[in-house]
């Protein structure tokens, strides 16, 4: 296609490399790639962040709480946002009502932001919640609403979709899904890469 005269984007809902990894993937898969032509949900959580002046011109000084995967974490960082990174949560088991009443929360957060993560926990899931529920504007940025994929032999692995579903009941609080499926995604792509909706096939 490229030989054609026709721009390749690699849009994918995969939160669980940055770009960088994904160009080393694809390089041992044969493609010459770049890091610009790949449009992982990992990258589409920190460009909506970036885009909304996050940490800088509006929440400033605020981090995101990530609940995800290095490659989101590398993404966010190199998109200027400051990172609480989940997997460093020092947590209890929060487990009773007066273990859940003594929880301090950090009002550094401004945004619970949450990917792939086999790591995710109840603990984590009663300290996110809490954080969207009592901290003043704290955001909720979920990299895509997929409730399974197929890994083979009729066997479906529990997606992002179902942890975003199990922090939205609890938070009881919309996310904004910054991956395809989402509303904001398209119209982000179209500006970002000036395409015309009319020459542009998906």
């Amino acid at each position: 296609m490229r030989t054609a005269g026709k721009r390749l984007l690699f849009v994918t809902n995969n939160s669980s490399k940055s770009r960088k990894q994904y160009v080393s993937k694809f390089k041992s898969l044969g493609f010459e790639v770049e890091a610009s032509e790949i449009i992982s949900s990992s990258y589409t959580a920190a460009a909506y962040l970036s885009s909304i002046g996050f940490g800088q011109t509006s929440y400033s000084g605020k981090h995101a709480l990530l609940f995800g995967s290095p490659g989101m974490h590398d993404e966010l960082t190199e998109a200027g946002v400051q990172v609480i990174d989940g997997r460093d949560l020092q947590l209890p088991l929060l487990d009773d009502v007066q273990s859940m009443l003594q929880l301090q929360l950090d009002e550094r957060i401004g945004a619970v932001v949450l990917g792939w993560d086999p790591t995710f926990t109840y603990s984590k899931l009663v300290y996110a919640s809490a954080c969207l529920r009592e901290l003043p504007g704290c955001l909720f940025v979920a990299t895509n609403m997929d409730h399974a994929d197929c890994i083979g032999n009729g066997r479906m692995m529990p997606g992002t979709g179902t942890l975003v579903s199990a922090l939205q009941v609890a938070a009881d609080q919309q996310p904004v899904n910054v991956g395809k499926g989402g509303a904001w995604l398209f119209p982000y792509l179209l500006r970002r890469f000036q395409l015309e909706p009319s020459r542009t096939a998906v």
